[in-house]
């Protein structure tokens, strides 16, 4: 997240990566991060980005979004996304 960035991140997974360190903030100021999984379980990624940085990065990027079709739940992301990426190719 960058200075002047509104970020709204809903409904990813992670998986191999420790919470805390999936954010990179860049003078940014607030995120909303919700409905996220880490290796699978919920995780509040504000928070762990928090404590591990000893910062108080907001947890209110300040709008939300209302052009979408479809937010898919963050379990479907491994299938949804299966064979995608480098080096993955079919």
């Amino acid at each position: 997240m960058g200075f002047g960035s509104n970020v709204y991140a809903e409904s990813n997974a992670f998986d191999g990566i420790a919470a805390a360190k999936v954010l990179s903030v860049f003078k940014g100021t607030a995120i909303t991060a919700k409905n996220n999984l880490m290796d699978g379980a919920p995780a509040d990624l504000v928070a762990a980005y928090n404590a591990a940085n000893g910062t108080s990065l907001g947890a209110d990027a300040g709008w939300t979004p209302t052009l979408f079709t479809r937010i898919h739940p963050p379990q479907a992301v491994r299938l949804l996304v299966a064979g995608a990426g480098a080096g993955r190719l079919r």
